[in-house]
């Protein structure tokens, strides 16, 4: 079976995928704390796999992983490393352009989470799309995929411990954290205000957001059925027409 990583192919090889319309798939995460018991990297294991697996479905080809973007929110805690909200965009426009010239036009930017480094790369896929109308972008997040059944299949727990117990069981140390998880802050889901770092800091200590206790791998694995699924359904229906050069 061929591999679905873009840079592990030759160059015709590529050639004739962009000549077939692939799709690309960019896997996006941040690198920011996740409590005491995961990787700062949780989120690149999770975006990559959504892209592994729905990439497999519809024939597509996946980026390395983009592991940056602003995580201005999580600066209280050590283990983050931000770029600019307009370096984020340049860097999406590069990627995009470059490969539009070798002749791929359908890409899809996969984001674990909602927040600054989604709502940025939907901004850019828009400002893209204007620009460039024959390129078809998608972005989307796991909990988007997901919907309900996000809810439904952790029972409460923590997703991100959920998934990196699937993924990468021998970096989660759930004994690290004794909880109990505090209750959200009322501001928290009522706006965003500049200073909310700080702020999420003092309600969210050790920056778990969910209890992690509860988490299981047969959990983490049943989300990134569902999402991967729903990814691979996203890109069929909404992306157009594979591009015939």
């Amino acid at each position: 079976m061929e591999t679905v990583f873009f840079d592990e192919l030759p160059h015709p090889v590529l050639a004739e995928r962009a000549r077939q319309g692939s799709p690309v798939f960019v896997p996006v995460g941040q690198i920011e704390a996740h409590g005491p018991h995961l990787p700062v990297g949780t989120d690149l294991l999770t975006a990559k796999e959504l892209c592994v697996r729905a990439a497999a479905r519809v024939h597509g080809l996946v980026l390395p992983t983009l592991s940056l973007g602003n995580c201005s929110d999580f600066v209280s805690w050590p283990g983050y490393v931000v770029l600019r909200t307009t370096t984020l965009l340049a860097v999406q426009e590069d990627m995009v352009v470059s490969l539009a010239e070798q002749g791929f036009t359908r890409f899809a930017f996969v984001v674990p989470h909602g927040g600054n480094v989604h709502n940025t790369l939907c901004l850019g896929s828009s400002e893209l799309g204007r620009r460039r109308p024959e390129l078809a972008i998608l972005c989307t997040t796991l909990g988007l995929l997901a919907g309900p059944s996000l809810k439904e299949i952790t029972r409460g727990s923590d997703p991100d411990t959920c998934l990196a117990l699937r993924l990468a069981p021998d970096r989660v140390h759930k004994e690290r954290y004794q909880g109990p998880v505090p209750d959200p802050p009322a501001w928290r889901s009522s706006a965003h205000i500049s200073g909310d770092a700080s702020r999420l800091s003092r309600g969210f200590p050790d920056a778990v957001f969910a209890n992690p206790a509860a988490s299981e791998a047969e959990m983490g694995e049943a989300l990134l059925d569902v999402a991967s699924r729903r990814l691979a359904e996203l890109v069929e229906d909404n992306l157009g027409e594979p591009t015939r050069t």
